[in-house]
């Protein structure tokens, strides 16, 4: 690992800076504070846990992509010895109803909402969707009580690609679905569920200043987020009425909120464990099983326990969207770029909602552009509704961009690293949604690869005979999460400190607390608890998302960890009689300034404190808006590809990010390198495969081809650390960010190696082969011709209600910088998909 300052700016004649202060903890590679429960198997998760009665959910999944449900007979099943309750979206109502003391409301149900429909109703939009659930005292009996259930189907047309589903005369996965756009909803019903326009200056203006234009379409496909662990969760109805909740999800609290929203009862009545998480990276944070666990144990009257299985979790889970991109950028001569438009059309599933703004705003974050119009639609299709996945939308957002970047640096006859250094955001700079950005070090970050040998060494020779070697850069960025974070620090009577907080640990977040925790109160590191309780004891976190936690949580931590050492130097001057203010601390000491001779330890301090009449030191931290600390990536990337075949295999990756502070280095490695290797799967082997009937033909790991250790190169992680502007330390979120250049450098460097541009993710053997065979870009042309087709057919069905709602409107004035519609108002919003 390479760790590289950020390089100073101050003038040659100014004063010396002060030092830095000497930490103790932060940026010290201490060990990570659960691996010895993980690794000798004591961690529970949400698999592990059992009640005493417990019952087995299992669920009956739809075999077809589209089709009306005719009628389902759950005689069988119900008859069975041992099966103690059959759901079917039918009785979802009345059960919610019993619950909540009110009328049963089937209409809250017949909506196009995958929240709401937990179990199918009516029809089934995707291969893989729940229709009926049981519980049965075994798993195996869970399994025949689901087979016993007769659904009658009537198979419907379903609709596949996202470029197809955009047609006017596609089939509907909704009727009830109208396009969505800034200015109102279209009239008719449309598989385009929304309409996103951000604008900027004058396009047409921009385009004839540009000496060369670089443009290319490109597609991508649904994948998953490749968390290890299947959800898993376990549902008890108490007689007190509560419902008390064990299960995998990055956000307890979240899941209170969830079910107690589903259910329409009081957050009061329901009580979350947050369990161990086998990786979540954005899957988890919302709800899956948990609705459907809690009704049946309340129907069961025992407690209720779901997992799904891999196969499960492929057909009936949320991957990330795939898309549909097209992408044009001009710049002079010098390689300033003066204009960009872009296409981005987003598979988002059966189910409207997804994250548009996200890939524009990543896509296109670290570049100025003075001038640009950016259309992204989010398109449903009879597949599963999509959820985040680490840095939601910015792998295909930026595969697009910046492919395109690398297509104008050729172009230009310019270095592709000083093209990027010429047009990166600095302080003051605004994202595509005008969000001003505040210090950031993505120019230093640059810099970085700019003197790094990855760059600067002439690219070796293959290592085997028939391949070849390539090289090539991308760029990424992340806005960073914030949210609300809440922390207590407890310093019990032997000096030591337990941090307790209700935030899951996603990502061995519980270090890097003890880590801030220690720093501040100057005790070993080794004296540090760090405790997650229920949502009944533990303080208030949204979910774990958008790389928030080291940054938000951190500083609640980290103020609560003063606020306790505070309160210790109070209860010091209390006990020697000085004023407060006359008491130092150091490394677990007290004393009175100017007699150092008369001083306690913490562990007296404490002790006393126990039955003083102010009792224990608690400190408590809290946080709900901070200014957001943008991360920014860069990454150079070498492949070798078989010429024959077309494999392609990563063989040394340099990542450089703008970390802020590294306050624990080898976390911060990790989290790296393991976005790397999603981005490597995303780029090269993983897709969701469905045939015209819709069906998933890979829900396996054995087809679904996720890396592994033997496709993991080397990767060198250059932490560059220019703190942030808030926050402890000048810490960035870390984790979001290294999977965003992965894509796109990865298919520079298949360009550099073969001479041929694959612009379709993952780049499999036949898409390179197919590429070396045409010489250049094997598909841009045709997808560019579709994809102009599809939008100009999908805009016509909203034009009018977009002109009238327009009339209304007030024109900018003249001269005006305003975008040309209604920008978005940024959100601040927990959730990772809004982060950006």
């Amino acid at each position: 690992m390479t760790t590289i300052e950020a390089p100073g700016t101050k003038p040659a004649t100014a004063p010396e800076a002060p030092a830095a202060p000497q930490r103790l903890v932060i940026g010290q590679r201490v060990p990570k504070f659960e691996g010895i429960e993980k690794v000798t198997g004591k961690a529970q998760y949400g698999a592990d846990v059992s009640r005493s009665g417990m019952l087995w959910g299992k669920l009956l999944l739809s075999p077809h992509a589209h089709a009306r449900i005719k009628h389902i007979d759950t005689t069988k099943a119900r008859a069975m010895p041992g099966v103690f309750a059959v759901l079917t979206g039918e009785d979802l109502p009345r059960l919610v109803g019993e619950i909540s003391n009110t009328p049963p409301a089937p209409e809250e149900f017949d909506v196009p909402s995958r929240a709401k429909q937990a179990l199918a109703w009516e029809k089934v939009v995707f291969f893989g969707q729940p229709v009926a659930a049981v519980a049965a005292l075994t798993p195996s009996l869970a399994e025949e009580a689901v087979a016993a259930i007769e659904v009658e189907y009537e198979p419907l047309k379903p609709v596949v690609d996202v470029l197809e589903a955009m047609k006017p005369d596609a089939p509907l996965v909704w009727e009830t679905v109208f396009t969505e756009t800034f200015a109102g909803k279209s009239q008719t019903p449309s598989n385009v569920a929304k309409l996103t326009e951000l604008s900027r200056g004058d396009v047409e203006k921009g385009f004839a200043e540009a000496d060369v234009v670089a443009e290319a379409s490109f597609r991508t496909e649904m994948v998953h987020q490749g968390y290890i662990e299947p959800q898993a969760t376990l549902a008890e109805y108490g007689p007190d009425g509560r419902f008390t909740v064990w299960t995998s999800t990055q956000g307890q609290f979240g899941v209170r909120g969830g079910v107690s929203g589903f259910l329409k009862i009081p957050a009061r009545r329901v009580r979350v464990f947050g369990m161990e998480i086998g990786g979540g990276f954005g899957a988890k944070g919302a709800q899956t099983l948990e609705p459907i666990c809690v009704l049946l144990a309340y129907a069961a009257g025992r407690p209720v326990k779901m997992q799904l299985s891999r196969s499960e979790v492929l057909r009936s889970t949320h991957p990330a969207p795939g898309t549909a991109m097209h992408v044009t950028i001009g710049a002079r001569r010098d390689g300033t770029i003066t204009a960009a438009k872009a296409r981005y059309i987003w598979d988002v599933g059966a189910y409207p909602g997804g994250n548009s703004v996200g890939g524009i705003n990543i896509g296109f974050g670290p570049w100025k552009v003075p001038n640009f119009h950016f259309e992204a639609y989010d398109v449903l299709t009879n597949r599963p509704s999509t959820r985040a996945y680490r840095a939601p939308n910015g792998p295909q957002g930026a595969f697009a961009v910046e492919s395109v970047l690398n297509m104008l640096a050729e172009k230009l006859g310019m270095d592709p690293l000083e093209l990027r250094l010429k047009n990166a955001v600095v302080e003051g700079d605004r994202n595509p949604s005008e969000v001003p950005y505040p210090k950031i070090g993505f120019v230093q970050t640059l810099e970085a690869l700019r003197r790094h040998p990855a760059w600067t060494e002439p690219v070796p020779p293959a290592s085997r005979p028939g391949w070849v070697r390539g090289r090539g850069i991308a760029c990424g960025t992340w806005g960073g999460g914030v949210g609300t974070s809440t922390a207590h620090v407890n310093i019990s009577e032997d000096g030591s400190a337990s941090v307790v907080t209700g935030a899951v640990d996603l990502a061995g977040t519980r270090t890097t607390m003890a880590q801030i925790a220690a720093e501040e109160l100057q005790i070993p590191y080794e004296r540090i608890t760090v405790v997650q309780p229920d949502t009944d004891s533990a303080p208030f976190n949204n979910p774990t998302g958008g790389s928030r936690i080291t940054f938000s949580l951190g500083t609640a931590v980290h103020r609560a960890a003063v606020d306790a050492r505070t309160k210790l130097k109070q209860r010091t001057a209390q006990q020697l009689k000085v004023p407060p203010d006359n008491v130092e601390y150091a490394q677990g000491k007290f004393w009175v300034r100017g007699n150092a001779e008369q001083s306690l330890t913490i562990q007296q301090v404490a002790r006393a404190s126990i039955g003083s009449g102010e009792g224990p030191v608690i400190g408590t931290g809290q946080v709900t808006h901070l200014l957001r600390a943008p991360a920014f990536a860069a990454q150079v990337v070498e492949v070798e590809v078989d010429r024959e075949t077309g494999l392609t295999q990563v063989v040394k990756v340099t990542a450089a990010q703008d970390v802020g502070c590294a306050i624990n280095p080898t976390a911060c490695e990790g989290q790296i390198q393991g976005g790397v290797v999603q981005g490597i799967g995303w780029a090269l082997t993983e897709a969701y495969v469905y045939d015209e009937e819709g069906r998933l033909r890979n829900p396996s790991l054995l087809d679904y081809r996720m890396p592994t250790a033997l496709d993991a190169p080397n990767i060198e992680c250059v932490l560059v650390e220019v703190p942030a502007a808030d926050g402890p330390y000048g810490v960035r979120g870390t984790g979001e960010v290294p999977i965003v250049p992965a894509a796109p450098a990865i298919a520079a460097a298949v360009y550099d190696a073969i001479g041929a541009r694959v612009t379709e993710l993952p780049m499999t053997g036949d898409k390179v082969l197919a590429a070396i065979a045409a010489g250049g870009d094997s598909n841009g042309k045709a997808r560019r011709l579709n994809v102009a087709a599809v939008t100009t057919g999908a805009r016509s069905a909203v034009a009018s209600a977009r002109q009238s709602a327009l009339k209304a409107q007030r024109a900018p004035a003249a001269g005006s910088s305003a975008a040309a519609v209604a920008l978005p108002t940024e959100r601040e919003d927990y959730c990772a998909e809004d982060d950006v």
